[in-house]
């Protein structure tokens, strides 16, 4: 299992972090929202049940009045209809040298105020010398808004209609609209915790790739550039503790950088293609000249025998080369010191040692990339890279049994179309 490289944990933790931001935000909109609503609703509410009450009081007042004799008389109260669907009713009226006294009751007295609150309430009226509007508790316990118009008596305020309305109902409506508020918010947040969570790992997926293709370019440069780096070290050495060879040891040096060159070119070339700022560039070439020169370039190419045929492929000189050197270098390394058989044929390059072989098992595995850290392991990344430069060309690469014993790796090539 790949490592988490620190890179890559910091995308991760900037991906929980811009989770986390965005779920803030969105829950922050949402509280914001909901306060207003829960405001606006409370504000409607209130507004509705004065304007109920208000409405009624001042349409009750109007039927009511003073007769010739200066008797206020309350039998339309008996058949209105508004009297008839109030929830509490009461009619207030002063006499002389009294306070306001209760002249009416529906449905009964202790729904109405006690009688300090009724003295306030009519002495706003007689201040405002219109509709009142209050909330008290009455004598049964219960709170209610209240609204208080004036009758009138020639020029003064000579009676008052009281109408009430509980607000109970209306709260507990209220108090419903709250509940459904805070669950819808928390589904809500839930959901844009997902998406943005979902979202942020979609954005950062091209990231992490990124870094991944990064790690496995760092580790098959450093695959690629072991060997002949390891060569030139002892070459030099050698050298130097030799006078008499320095002059060889110098040509062996040159040829050593020159390999060195062409691996770092090949490498840029391939980093630049998986970072889709190159693409691969298809000449013709002869398949067997790149083989045998590549094994030619080899530090030891004794054990290395070539069998080829003239054939023609479309391909990149840079990559088909490191995938041919991959092959060869593999079957040295896996091969357990026996000849390895390299034959060019039919756009075909085949490498066969005669080892111990790869299981099945493991012959697929052995094309995949395995990255841990900045090292490689199993086969290494060396025969990931065949495949890779096979299926860039239209080609494949595949491993086998060898007939008698050992292991068979062969890069399939697509034939060249002469037009």
């Amino acid at each position: 299992m790949t490592s988490r490289t620190p890179a890559a944990a910091r995308l991760h933790r900037a991906r929980w972090v811009m989770t986390l931001l965005f779920t803030a935000t969105t829950a922050g909109c949402l509280l914001v929202l909901a306060t207003i609503a829960v405001h606006t609703d409370s504000q409607s509410r209130t507004n509705d049940l004065d304007n109920a009450v208000s409405h009624r009081a001042d349409g009750l007042a109007r039927t009511l009045f003073y007769d010739t004799g200066g008797t206020l008389r309350l039998d339309s109260l008996q058949e209105d209809e508004l009297a008839r669907s109030a929830e509490v009713l009461g009619v207030l009226q002063t006499l002389p040298n009294t306070g306001p006294q209760v002249r009416y009751t529906y449905p009964s007295q202790t729904a109405l105020p006690d009688q300090a609150e009724v003295d306030e309430i009519w002495q706003e009226v007689q201040h405002d010398q219109e509709t009142a509007l209050v909330t008290t508790t009455a004598a049964n316990g219960r709170e209610y808004h209240w609204a208080a118009a004036p009758v009138w008596d020639n020029d003064r305020i000579g009676a008052t209609v009281l109408v009430g309305a509980d607000p109970a109902p209306s709260q507990a409506a209220h108090a419903r609209l709250i509940q459904w508020l805070a669950s819808g918010c928390a589904a809500l947040v839930l959901a844009a915790a997902a998406v943005g969570h979902l979202l942020t790992g979609r954005s950062m997926r091209p990231a992490l790739q990124g870094l991944e293709r990064q790690e496995q370019f760092l580790a098959e440069a450093a695959h690629e550039l072991r060997t002949p780096l390891a060569t030139l070290r002892l070459v030099v050495e050698n050298g130097s503790a030799t006078p008499h060879r320095a002059t060889t040891a110098l040509d062996e040096a040159v040829r050593l950088v020159d390999r060195l060159g062409k691996l770092v070119t090949g490498l840029l070339a391939r980093a630049r293609v998986e970072a889709g700022t190159q693409d691969v560039e298809l000449t013709p070439l002869r398949l067997d000249q790149l083989v045998e020169q590549t094994v030619e370039e080899l530090p030891d190419p004794n054990g290395v025998t070539i069998t080829t045929q003239a054939v023609i492929v479309e391909g990149d000189p840079e990559l088909l080369t490191q995938a041919v050197r991959n092959l060869v270098e593999n079957a040295l390394q896996h091969g357990g010191g026996t000849p390895v058989e390299v034959s060019v044929a039919a756009t075909r390059v085949a490498v066969r040692d005669h080892g111990p072989g790869i299981p099945p098992h493991d012959r697929t595995r052995a094309f995949e990339r395995r990255v841990t850290g900045a090292a490689s392991t199993g086969t290494g990344t060396g025969l990931a890279i065949v495949r890779w430069v096979a299926e860039l060309h239209g080609g494949t690469a595949r491993l086998s049994q060898a007939p008698g014993g050992g292991t068979l790796a062969e890069l399939l090539l697509p034939e060249h179309s002469s037009s």
